[in-house]
């Protein structure tokens, strides 16, 4: 089947978002990541503007996408480009699609000048890191998360106090 890459389009957001939580949305209840998709709306939507996503698509239909930025690193003056999101929808993972987007990214990057391409996962996520190791992405550091509270308690707790 004929696949075609493409920069995204503001009237892919709805699918792009429903991809997303199809795609990630099982790992992050694992992880107990409490996501909203109204922000994931506004976040793919943001990433369209700016036309930092690309996506694979058949016959119109849109089967995975990648979300990217490119900017230079604060302490060593690197050109970076981070992937936020790589989703492929539920029904077309083992098709090849993450390595089209994998090597669609570099090529952009290549051309682009950019020094490292950077991205996160989640440290349960096998499949996911045994992707990313098998494209030649390795550990670098770790990060560390302390959960405190949730936004909306938060939110609340300092209405209250600023209402006294």
């Amino acid at each position: 089947m004929h696949l075609s890459i493409r920069k995204a389009r503001l009237e892919d957001v709805p699918i792009l978002t429903d991809i997303e939580m199809k795609s990630l949305g099982p790992i992050w209840k694992k992880e107990k990541i409490d996501y909203k998709k109204d922000y994931l709306f506004e976040h793919i939507e943001q990433g369209v503007l700016e036309n930092n996503i690309v996506i694979i698509e058949r016959r119109d239909s849109i089967l995975a996408f990648s979300y990217s930025i490119i900017y230079e690193d604060v302490v060593t003056g690197a050109i970076v480009k981070e992937i936020s999101t790589l989703a492929v929808h539920p029904d077309h993972l083992g098709e090849g699609l993450g390595s089209l987007l994998l090597e669609q990214e570099e090529r952009d990057a290549i051309e682009k000048k950019v020094n490292i391409i950077k991205l996160e996962v989640l440290s349960r996520n096998k499949r996911a890191l045994r992707f990313y190791e098998k494209d030649g992405f390795v550990e670098k550091k770790k990060i560390m998360v302390k959960k405190l509270s949730d936004n909306e308690e938060n939110n609340q707790n300092n209405e209250t106090k600023e209402n006294d």
